[in-house]
């Protein structure tokens, strides 16, 4: 999680990274009260693009909430230890 007065990290390499800067400001996802995290959700992006206008278009609202809920399904999928971690995935598949 991005603490308060933390600086973003240096995605200056990647072709849209405000959308990234954009989803680090906002947290990544939600805990829940008993454990686990939740996706972002419509109303915190709608109130996020309105008040700093950093997301323009529905587009990019979308794929923001796809990013949070793919960086929770990361966080799900790796609880498990017989999980396949990315990096080894293209390894097993061949």
């Amino acid at each position: 999680m991005l603490e308060q007065g933390a600086s973003l990290p240096d995605w200056s390499d990647l072709e849209r990274r405000d959308l990234l800067d954009a989803l680090a400001l906002l947290r990544w996802a939600n805990p829940m009260p008993m454990g686990g995290w939740l996706p972002l959700s419509w109303a915190e992006i709608d109130a996020f693009a309105r008040l700093t206008g950093r997301l323009s278009s529905p587009w990019e609202a979308e794929t923001v909430a796809a990013m949070s809920a793919a960086y929770v399904s990361g966080l799900t999928e790796g609880r498990d230890l017989l999980s396949i971690m990315p990096m080894e995935r293209d390894e097993v598949q061949k």
